[in-house]
C-alpha cells in the first residue's frame, strides 16, 4: 500500500507540441494529485525435469486519485484534427485483477498469456459521477531462439477491449464516452554479433495499422458526437543496432 503525490510537469503545464502528427497544449492552471494505490501479488513457479518450467501470476490493485491529471482529446467539428489538453479530474478510481501464465521450454521457447479485468469510476465534479465500467485485454508473447543461425524471434500480440475514455467538447466541458475494442501486433528479429558485443534487431510494429479508433457516446453525454481517437502513427518498420562495451 503506498500513498503518492505529483505535481504537474513543466510539459504539463506550459509546452504547445504541434506537428504533423502531435497537437498537445498545456494547462498551466493544473493541480497536483495524490493518490492511494493498494496492490496485493502473488506468484507461483515449478520446473518439471531440466527443460520446462512454468508459473502462475495474479495481480489485484485498486488505486484512487484526487485531481488526476490526464492528457484528452478535444473533439471538434472535424474529428481528423483533434487536439490534445491536460486537464484535472475530480477524482478517478481503478480497480481490478490481472493473471498471466508462463511456460518455458528451455532454453528454446518461451510462451506467455496474460489477462486482466479493470473497473473504472470517475467523478468529474463532486456532483457529476460515474458508475464503475468494466473492460477486459488479452495479450500473448512468443520468444523463439534459433539456434543453428542464433536468431531470436519475438512476436507481441493483445487485445484491447471496449473501455471507457473521457474526451473535451466545447472549450473546457469533460463528457464521457468509450473507445472502440482493437488488436495490436508486434514482431522483431534479432542476433548478436562480435562475442556478443553488438546487436542486430528487424521488426515492425503496429502491424494491423491502428491509426484512429472510434469514440461513441456515454449515456450522459449529451448531443455531442464520437469522434476518433488518435493512437498512433500506423504500421511501421525499424532496424536496431545496439553495442555493449565491457571492461
Amino acid at each position: 500500500m503506498a500513498r503518492g503525490f505529483r505535481a504537474p510537469s513543466l510539459k504539463e503545464l506550459y509546452l504547445n507540441f504541434v506537428d504533423i502528427n502531435h497537437d498537445i497544449h498545456g494547462n498551466e492552471n493544473l493541480k497536483a494529485e495524490t493518490s492511494i494505490n493498494t496492490n496485493v501479488f502473488l506468484q507461483y513457479n515449478s520446473k518439471l525435469g531440466s527443460a520446462y518450467t512454468w508459473g502462475l501470476e495474479l495481480n489485484i490493485f485498486n488505486n484512487n486519485i484526487k485531481d488526476n491529471i490526464k492528457l484528452l482529446p478535444v473533439l471538434g467539428d472535424n474529428p481528423n484534427t483533434n487536439p490534445y489538453s491536460y486537464i484535472n479530474v475530480h477524482s478517478f478510481i481503478s480497480q481490478g485483477v490481472e493473471f498471466s501464465f508462463n511456460n518455458k521450454i528451455y532454453p528454446w521457447l518461451t510462451i506467455k498469456f496474460g489477462y486482466a479485468l479493470t473497473g473504472e469510476k470517475v467523478e468529474l465534479s463532486e456532483t457529476i459521477t460515474s458508475d464503475f465500467e468494466y473492460y477486459s485485454d488479452f495479450n500473448a508473447s512468443v520468444n523463439y531462439w534459433f539456434r543453428k543461425a542464433d536468431l531470436n524471434f519475438s512476436l507481441y500480440y493483445k487485445y484491447n477491449g471496449v473501455s471507457p475514455m473521457l474526451y473535451i467538447v466545447d472549450g473546457d466541458n469533460v463528457e464521457y464516452g468509450y473507445m472502440n475494442s482493437y488488436n495490436t501486433l508486434d514482431i522483431n528479429v534479432s542476433r548478436w554479433f562480435w562475442k556478443r558485443r553488438v546487436n542486430v534487431q528487424v521488426g515492425g510494429k503496429n502491424l494491423f495499422n491502428n491509426t484512429d479508433i472510434d469514440i461513441s457516446e456515454g449515456n450522459n453525454t449529451g448531443v455531442h458526437g464520437g469522434g476518433p481517437e488518435s493512437v498512433n502513427w500506423g504500421r511501421t518498420f525499424f532496424i536496431r543496432l545496439q553495442f555493449k562495451f565491457n571492461k
